[in-house]
């Protein structure tokens, strides 16, 4: 485990954990409450005292306000150093963004599905909108999923899986 990693190798991993706004156990939704307990069960999983990230899967039902400001409650709490969200909206970030700024933290990324072709970061507004905000945008399924690769034709046709 990483806590058992000696300190000169241990500073150079960073640590990245998710809150997930849906309960994996009942299937309900959770609250914004329920993001600091979460980390809580993540860093004693862990076996870490925080994270260098912890981001919000996906907005749910969520107040991007209330979001913002439990983001807001880790980090001054140390329990991580930055704070970030994933598959958010320029509309549905903005109030996270806002409610972090009012407690002088930056959001520091939005991860987004993005390719060429998934290009609604781009086409939206949200790639410009996060380069003047300084929030860092980090891609994932940079190849479509595979789609991209030549992995997949009219023999051998793509099956994506739903979650």
């Amino acid at each position: 485990l990483l806590a058992a990693t000696p300190a000169d190798l241990r500073s150079r991993v960073q640590v990245a954990t998710k809150f997930y706004p849906v309960d994996p156990k009942s299937n309900l939704p959770r609250r914004a409450r329920d993001l600091l307990p979460a980390l809580d069960a993540s860093l004693a999983r862990l076996q870490l005292p925080s994270v260098d990230l912890y981001q919000v899967h996906n907005p749910g039902f969520l107040s991007g306000k209330a979001l913002g400001e439990a983001l807001a409650e880790a980090v001054k709490s140390g329990r991580c150093k930055a704070v970030g969200v994933s598959n958010f909206s320029l509309r549905e970030m903005m109030p996270v963004y806002e409610a972090l700024e009012r407690e002088g933290i930056l959001l520091a990324s939005n991860q987004v599905e993005f390719s060429l072709l998934r290009q609604l970061p781009l086409t939206g507004g949200l790639l410009s909108a996060c380069r003047r905000l300084g929030v860092g945008v980090m891609a994932y399924s940079p190849l479509g999923m595979g789609r991209l690769t030549g992995k997949y034709d009219a023999r051998n046709k793509v099956r994506i899986r739903m979650q």
